[in-house]
Order: C-alpha cells, then structure tokens, then sequence
C-alpha cells in the first residue's frame, strides 16, 4: 500500500512540476512543541500551478536540520525504567507540502495569498547520547530512527512583492500548521499525539514564460 501511494505522489508530482508556471528557491525555518524539533532551518524549493488567473495550487519540498544538544528524561513502559539522557542532535525534518491559495489582496507591486494546505513529513531522529539509568549504569551510543509518514494540516499565509519586472518576486510565507506525530494514547508510543508547527519562508520566486498561444 505505501509503495502504491508514494508511486501516485512519484506521478502527481511530475505531472505538476511539468505544468508549472512559478518556481521558487526558498530559506526556511520552523519551530515546534517537541523538543526533538524545537527549531529547525533548512531550504526548500516549490512550483505554483495558477488557477482561474488569481488562484494558486502549490506544491513545496523543505529540508530542514536540527542540531542542538539538550537533556531529557524517557519512560521505558515495557521496562518500566526510567532514563536521563544528554543528547547531541543531528535531527532533520523533510516536508512535502500541498496547498491552495486565494489572492485576497493586490497592488501595482505586490499580491497577498491565504489557503489551505497539507502536508506529508518524515523525521529523522540522529542523537549521540549519553544515557544514565537509576543514577547509575551510564552508557554512550548513538541512536537513529525514522518517523515516516506524518500528515499535517494547516493554513498559509504568503505575500508577494514583485522585483524588477512582473515575472520576479520575493515571497514571505508563514505557515501554521497540526502534525499527527503519533497515535493519541498510544501505549508505548516513541513521540507525542499531535505537535503543532509554525513554519515560515523566504523564497525568490520566477514566472515562467507563457507559451504561445496558451493563456496563463
């Protein structure tokens, strides 16, 4: 099943990035309530299909990292032990956003968009930890895991500002949005339920070309 979905995702994609009409190159960053994703920055890049001449469909790729050192304390249920842990990260989110905006607002210079997205992520967690249990056994080791496949719903906010011409911008994009990192109440479950994300953009932004003989 998950073969199948991401081959129709594969599809989808290069059908959109073929009928593209906008590209964006983008720096990014995010923050969050889970601390194993506390602050993230990374880059991105996008295409924007335009809709009815105002609209936007959206597709988006981020690539962002996480690399701090903190402390925490993990529950083992099926152990029933409790263990301190220093970790040093080397966490990354990817996202694959999907989204629709409306042009609620324009000028001469510049455009304001506001819609609906969702997204699918992956998490990789990197840590070298240092972990101690009871006050004392300690050990030292390094730990990785993937946490696939997480839906986030959200709203996006974007205003654009023309640069030189009509076919160049700079995109401001702010992005709020609920990620189901694990079922709620789940016994033994790695991560929490739901973690929110606040993810923003800054992206340059280029109109391609019409074809002769279509209108954009």
């Amino acid at each position: 099943m998950k073969s199948i979905a991401i081959s129709i995702l594969a599809i989808f994609i290069i059908v959109n990035i073929a009928s593209s009409q906008e590209v964006k190159v983008m720096a990014s960053y995010s923050t969050s309530t889970y601390f194993k994703f506390k602050s993230n920055f990374g880059y991105g890049i996008g295409i924007n299909k335009i809709i009815k001449e105002k609209n936007k469909f959206g597709f988006t790729f981020t690539h962002q990292f996480y690399q701090k050192h903190y402390s925490y304390t993990y529950y083992s249920d099926a152990y029933g032990i409790t263990y301190e842990r220093d970790a040093n990260a080397k966490n990354q989110k990817l996202s694959f956003l999907f989204s629709y905006v409306f042009n609620i607002a324009k000028t001469e210079k510049s455009k304001t968009f506001l819609g609906p997205s969702i997204s699918l992520n992956y998490f990789k967690i990197n840590e070298d930890l240092h972990e101690v249990i009871k006050d004392s056994t300690s050990t030292d080791y390094n730990y990785i895991q993937w946490d696939m496949s997480k839906i986030g719903i959200g709203l996006v906010f974007e205003y654009e500002h023309f640069i030189f011409s009509d076919q160049m911008s700079i995109v401001f994009s702010m992005q709020p949005e609920l990620v189901f990192y694990s079922q709620i109440n789940t016994y033994g479950a790695s991560g929490p339920g739901l973690v929110p994300f606040f993810n923003f953009g800054l992206a340059f932004q280029y109109l391609l070309p019409k074809p002769k003989g279509i209108k954009q």
